[in-house]
């Protein structure tokens, strides 16, 4: 089976770790969370959600601009991208 050239380098390497980035009402950052911790965070209904980062936040309204990302997840996608490069 060949290699889907549709995909990105990034896409490829992460192993089917997907992300979302969202803005955070406490601090402005986009922070990634994975679809997992999407689902779990819905499922709470408490507003909550964790990012790759470590922190829990609750998400800025949809109409808002993206804001900054933060350094820590895109550290931490980063390094997950050389480890599996």
């Amino acid at each position: 089976m060949g290699r889907d050239r549709t995909m990105t380098r990034e896409q490829r390497v992460l192993g089917r770790v997907f992300v979302t980035w969202q803005t955070s009402l406490d601090d402005g950052c986009d922070h990634a969370i994975t679809d997992e911790k999407f689902a779990l965070g819905s499922q709470r209904r408490r507003g909550e959600f964790e990012a790759v980062c470590g922190s829990v936040f609750c998400l800025a309204s949809s109409h808002s601009p993206p804001g900054r990302r933060c350094a820590c997840c895109v550290a931490f996608l980063r390094a997950r991208i050389g480890r599996t490069a």
